[in-house]
Parts: structure tokens; C-alpha cells; sequence
């Protein structure tokens, strides 16, 4: 690509427009993950085997990390879209009646998509410390469990694992899972952060749709109507594990 073309790209990407757009794409596999993460985390319901075997399925493959990267990658690429975004809104200079105008429209719910966004930022930090790389509640994170014959079983305590193959070892991430949701404060802290989730998700949707050119004055009300279902049933997903777990539904 001629020094042309790479400097027009450049200036498309960093335009208004292409600014949105890469808040739309970045966003659109923003909303698959979550949806799709809390579709897995679902098989919780179906007991320690059936999720400790989805757990030790997605570990074994590489495309796990890449589905991470790609995330990643994703949530920086949204993130400093929405920053430059909020920057150049905030250099815009208006008259009076176009600003009040604009206060009355879209400014209240871009605000709070700004403060919801904030929230995500810090939820997933908190999310990824927690049950992915085990800096929160590292006591949680080093559970085991071992092949007895063709049957899985919880490492007892005290137990020496050094004897075993590697092959006969696996991550309990069924007992972490449980574990990090037995404290009333962590439990809380997912249920109002993914209240978080579910009104960034509800504009989100919409907005994506939108902006990727798929919505028209028709068809408005309909990605209206899919963003507050894909809004719902995340939140609905994703609230459920820390409730099952304190009124002892899921358990050890």
C-alpha cells in the first residue's frame, strides 16, 4: 500500500465516521463474547463434571487465546474510539440553542454510556484478575481435580499431587467458580456491574446497528427491540450465578 493510500486511511479512520465505525465492528465482537461467555458459564447448572469439562476444553486449545486477543484487542480498539470520540465532542464548539438542543436529546444518554462504559472497564479488569489469572481471591484459583479411573474427583486437601501424570490433573474451575461468588460483596459486585452491562448493551445495540448502516426509520424500533433482548438475557445469565450460589442452588 502506497504512502498515499496508507496516510487517506489514516485520515478516513480518524474522522468522525470512522471513528464510529470502529466503535460498531469493535463492538459487534464485543457483544458475541459476552453473549457467547455467558452461554458457556450456563453449563454451571449441569454440575462440576459437565463444566469442569467445558473449562478443561476451552484450556486445552490455543484458540482460546486467541479468542482473548482478539477481545483485547477489540475492547482497546472501542475504547480508544469512544475516548478520541468524547475528546473531539468535547472541542466541538456550539451556539447556545444547538447546545441546549443537543442537552436534550442525545447528550443525557451519551453521558451515561460514557459512566456505564467506565463501569465495564473496571468490571472486566476485576473479571479477568478474578477468575482468569487468579490475582483476586488467588486462594480459589488453585483447586484441583483427579482422574479415579474414569471418573473426575476433587483433589482432597493436604493431597500430594506430585505423584500424578499430568494427564491425571486438571483445574477445578467449577469450585473457583462457586467459591468466588460465596462472598456477599463479590456477589453484589457482579450483579450491579452487569446492571452496567445490560443498559450499555440496550443503546449499544441499537446504536451499532446504525451505524453499520443496517438501520433505517423501519427498522429502528426492531434493533430497539433486539438490543433490550440481547440486554435482558445477558443480564438475566450473568445475574443468576452469583444469586444460584448465595441461596445455595449451585454449590460444593
Amino acid at each position: 500500500m502506497s504512502q498515499a493510500n496508507n496516510s487517506r486511511l489514516l485520515a478516513v479512520m480518524n474522522s468522525t465516521i470512522g471513528l464510529k465505525l470502529v466503535m460498531a465492528t469493535t463492538g459487534f465482537v464485543l457483544v458475541g463474547f459476552v453473549v457467547a461467555h455467558m452461554l458457556g458459564n450456563l453449563q454451571i447448572y449441569l454440575g462440576p463434571t459437565v463444566f469442569n469439562d467445558y473449562a478443561q476444553m476451552m484450556q486445552s486449545t490455543k484458540l482460546v487465546w486467541v479468542l482473548r486477543l482478539i477481545m483485547l484487542g477489540a475492547i482497546a480498539g472501542h475504547i480508544a474510539a469512544a475516548s478520541r470520540l468524547t475528546m473531539r465532542n468535547a472541542e466541538s464548539r456550539e451556539n447556545e440553542y444547538e447546545a441546549s438542543l443537543k442537552s436534550q436529546t442525545s447528550s443525557a444518554a451519551g453521558k451515561l454510556m460514557m459512566h456505564t462504559g467506565i463501569i465495564l472497564l473496571i468490571f472486566i479488569v476485576v473479571h479477568l484478575g478474578h477468575f482468569t489469572v487468579g490475582l483476586i481471591q488467588p486462594e480459589n484459583f488453585h483447586f484441583q481435580e483427579m482422574l479415579q479411573g474414569n471418573v473426575w474427583v476433587r483433589v482432597p486437601e493436604g493431597f500430594d499431587t506430585s505423584t500424578l501424570a499430568a494427564s491425571e490433573l486438571r483445574h477445578d474451575a467449577y469450585t473457583m467458580f462457586v467459591r468466588g461468588f460465596q462472598g456477599p460483596a463479590m456477589a453484589l459486585f457482579y450483579i450491579v456491574c452487569n446492571c452496567a452491562v445490560m443498559f450499555h448493551l440496550y443503546h449499544a445495540v441499537a446504536s451499532m446497528f446504525a451505524t453499520l448502516g443496517l438501520s433505517n426509520r423501519d427498522s429502528r424500533g426492531l434493533f430497539k427491540l433486539v438490543g433490550i433482548k440481547i440486554a435482558v438475557l445477558v443480564l438475566l445469565g450473568n445475574i443468576s450465578f452469583p444469586i444460584a450460589v448465595q441461596l445455595g442452588f449451585v454449590h460444593l
